[in-house]
């Protein structure tokens, strides 16, 4: 019966876990196309009602994920879902730059998925300040993303 239980579990966490960070430990030569990653970027405000935004530029890698310290472990959750389905539709790199805003407010994930964020939201706001292109000087960190599948890859 426990084995039963456990692959429930599995089953439920399946879709979580794909939005989730990997967090993984990266080789240091590896390739954008295997390990596609995101900069998670703390800012100091964001357009009314949106409690993260997602942009994603023409550039290989160029994935923002924008913050605010009110930003919760849902709505982060919630961003990561916008990218990974605006991955699988338009590739790792896009036709034309594309930006989604995301409400505040949206639900939490599963626990585990939950953890792993609100350790990268720590993370955040424990790093240094950096210059980033088209925001300026601000604390970022990159965060790996789960790689597109060979279909899902243009």
């Amino acid at each position: 019966m426990m084995i039963a239980a456990h692959r429930l579990t599995r089953v439920a966490l399946v879709p979580i876990a794909a939005l989730c960070l990997t967090l993984a430990p990266r080789a240091a030569g590896a390739q954008q196309r295997e390990n596609p990653t995101a900069l998670l970027v703390l800012v100091r405000s964001l357009p009314p009602g949106a409690g993260v935004v997602v942009q994603r530029g023409q550039a290989p890698g160029r994935n923002l994920i924008l913050v605010t310290d009110s930003t919760s472990v849902g709505d982060v959750a919630a961003a990561l879902a916008v990218l990974t389905n605006s991955r699988q539709r338009h590739g790792e790199s896009p036709d034309s730059p594309l930006v989604s805003r995301i409400p505040p407010g949206q639900p939490a994930p599963g626990a585990q998925a939950a953890a792993d964020i609100s350790r990268e939201l720590e993370r955040l706001r424990s790093a240094n300040p950096r210059q980033v292109e088209g925001i300026g000087r601000v604390r970022a960190i990159v965060i790996p993303l789960q790689p597109l599948t060979r279909e899902e890859n243009r």
